[in-house]
């Protein structure tokens, strides 16, 4: 993969990204977020705003002085982590406009991810769904549920000036982390074949810079997460080995601050194989289990590949 992490950008500005769209960036750079939380207004009347961010005094002032004096008939919310959807409620209740997202019951994470958490009690007061459409004064947004970072993630699509505000699923300076068992690779690819439909529009990620050639990165993302499994599956083919092991093993010499999104993404990988009844957990209720992989009939595999 080859990722662009060229960002131009200032914190608490409303930059003015296009002539109907207004970016403004959160100041919570980090491991996940690389510079920060990325807050669209969509429409020149600023009727729309795409993830009102993290909970932080400095972007909730930014973002309340963009939309004062505007027209702010929708809150969008991609999914419901934090830095993301942070932000939401507050920004309701200053404006009296509703939240709008899909909902889905969360499912309890296996591990943390530091900046990848969900917002506790997020509720949308408008659920949206697959394919609905979302109308202001000077734009009309159709969503597209694309689980597989988490269950309830959207994408919003802007038809008619070909762009597609894609939250956290793509991302150009980086892959996305999958943490299960909300997170779930198979829905993850289906999701990404999907977006190929849009592969001649702008992709505009919450974080990071605008993806201007989608397809071709698109089906880099594919071809890399195809290429984690296979080495996942090359892995367990020396013999049954823990999430711990399996993670020194594939991503040698990986920065420490991604230790655990690394770990996350690898589980989600096992859990995928599993469902496909490719690989099995040996001793499940232990702390630190063993995963070990299975023939194409669902049997171990043969016993000169195990150690």
């Amino acid at each position: 993969m080859k990722f662009d992490r060229t960002h131009s950008f200032e914190y608490a500005i409303e930059e003015q990204v296009a002539p109907d769209l207004v970016r403004i960036t959160a100041r919570n750079p980090g491991v996940m977020t690389f510079h920060g939380t990325g807050t669209y207004l969509v429409g020149r009347r600023h009727g729309a705003v795409i993830d009102p961010g993290p909970k932080l005094e400095e972007h909730r002032l930014a973002v309340a002085a963009a939309v004062d004096g505007g027209e702010l008939e929708h809150i969008l919310v991609t999914h419901r982590h934090q830095d993301h959807a942070g932000l939401a409620k507050a920004l309701s209740s200053s404006t009296d406009v509703p939240v709008s997202a899909f909902y889905s019951e969360p499912e309890a994470a296996v591990g943390q991810v530091e900046g990848e958490k969900p917002e506790a009690g997020f509720m949308p007061d408008v659920p949206l769904e697959d394919g609905d459409v979302i109308e202001g004064a000077d734009f009309i947004l159709e969503t597209l549920h694309t689980p597989g970072h988490t269950g309830d993630h959207l994408c919003f699509v802007d038809h008619e000036n070909r762009r597609l505000f894609c939250g956290d699923h793509i991302m150009a300076w980086s892959t996305t982390v999958i943490i299960p068992p909300d997170g779930h690779v198979g829905r993850y690819l289906e999701s990404l074949e999907r977006l190929l439909e849009f592969a001649n529009y702008t992709f505009w990620p919450t974080h990071g810079p605008p993806i201007r050639d989608p397809g071709r990165f698109i089906r880099g993302l594919i071809e890399h997460r195809r290429q984690r499994e296979r080495q996942l599956v090359d892995a367990l083919a020396c013999g049954p080995a823990t999430v711990d092991s399996l993670v020194e093993t594939i991503y040698g010499g990986l920065d420490p601050r991604l230790l655990r999104a690394a770990k996350q993404s690898l589980l989600a990988g096992l859990y995928w194989l599993m469902e496909q009844q490719r690989a099995a957990c040996e001793d499940p209720g232990d702390e630190s289990p063993r995963y070990r992989l299975l023939s194409s009939a669902g049997r171990a595999a043969p016993a000169s590949r195990r150690s």
